[in-house]
């Protein structure tokens, strides 16, 4: 199973998986997260 890595440099959660990239984007304030994008390769949509 692939590691979700939280790459707090860009504000993004990361999933490596078959050479592909996934991402989350987020915000933090006042220790509430808050989701504003995903990117997700056609390669590993839809799983």
């Amino acid at each position: 199973m692939a590691e979700v890595v939280n790459n707090s440099n860009e504000h993004r959660y990361e999933l490596v998986t078959e050479g592909h990239l996934a991402a989350t984007y987020y915000e933090l304030a006042d220790r509430v997260i808050t989701f504003v994008h995903t990117e997700v390769p056609p390669e590993l949509g839809g799983r």
